[in-house]
């Protein structure tokens, strides 16, 4: 856990002026998602928000289940309302992932905003499915990662880029994020499942470059207590199943639970990258005929 900076202004102070505010809501990232978005932070959500806070380059290496993409719409949101002109460039492996996941807690966060008790300070903008703008230089935007000339256009002291399931983006792509955010005030927060030990993903976590957030489901609130504190969250039940079926050492409980990057099986004929990579992949075009999938035995 990163320590956390000192609190300087107090929300009780910074309520009166439009000035203390803006510093108070960018020195407490965990602060204003409980306070401007309803919902409250857990440890390694907080570890994260301030990561990106205090660090241009974060990357998440999670387990399944544990909030990074809720945690990332807290963090857009954020951003956006802290730092005036400041753009947010939101991309996936697959524009479902972007467009119905990630954009789907932005919008429920914003919505939740809209329609909170009265004394809760209602964020600037207009959302819709895939943008929220608050003024031309000044916006949030989903891109798909098909090609980097998307990724052109963007200027900004204080461009944010999140890119969720960045496991499967392209070094091209992990290239395009460098090229916009170029101020020391920009950021950049990949959120990965460790699923092999290659790609730009791996790189960065390796080599030392990037601040790396651990989210193992090991952390998980539900499962340090025992009992249901976030719903949807992976419990003890889950894990022991898990272990039971996967056995502690395989590559999928070493990804998918203790969020680590896993050491494939001389013997393994289908590694865990390519069924994830499938996973992630956009369907393929069936217009030109029919397409059969086979699993031929002996």
């Amino acid at each position: 856990m990163i320590e956390l900076a000192e609190r300087t202004v107090p929300w009780e102070t910074a309520a009166e002026s439009d000035a203390a505010l803006l510093q108070w809501c960018q020195e407490n990232p965990d602060l204003f998602s409980k306070r401007f978005l309803g919902t409250e932070l857990w440890e390694k959500q907080t570890e994260l928000a301030f990561a990106v806070r205090d660090h241009k380059h974060v990357m998440a290496v999670s387990g399944n289940g544990v909030g990074k993409t809720r945690v990332a719409a807290c963090i857009a949101l954020w951003w956006m309302n802290s730092f005036e002109g400041s753009q947010v460039v939101t991309t996936a492996t697959t524009w479902n992932q972007v467009k119905n996941v990630l954009w789907s807690e932005i919008r429920a966060l914003f919505i939740w905003n809209a329609n909170a008790p009265d004394e809760v300070i209602r964020l600037a903008g207009k959302c819709d499915d895939t943008r929220l703008k608050i003024a031309d230089k000044w916006f949030m935007v989903a891109i798909s990662t098909k090609e980097p000339s998307r990724f052109h256009g963007f200027h900004s002291d204080r461009v944010l880029v999140i890119a969720d399931e960045a496991q499967g983006i392209a070094p091209k792509i992990w290239d395009a994020f460098e090229a916009i955010a170029v101020s020391n005030n920009c950021r950049i927060l990949a959120l990965v499942n460790p699923i092999t030990r290659s790609g730009r993903d791996y790189e960065n976590f390796t080599r030392g470059l990037w601040f790396i957030v651990k989210i193992s489901c090991m952390d998980h609130p539900n499962v340090v207590h025992g009992r249901q504190v976030i719903i949807g969250g992976p419990t003890r039940e889950w894990i022991a199943e898990r272990e039971a079926d996967w056995g502690r050492e395989s590559a999928l409980f070493q990804s998918r639970v203790l969020a680590e990057y896993p050491t494939e099986e001389e013997d393994t004929l289908i590694p865990l990258a390519w069924i994830s990579a499938a996973g992630l992949a956009d369907r393929c075009d069936t217009s030109g005929g029919t397409h059969l999938g086979v699993d031929p035995a002996r």
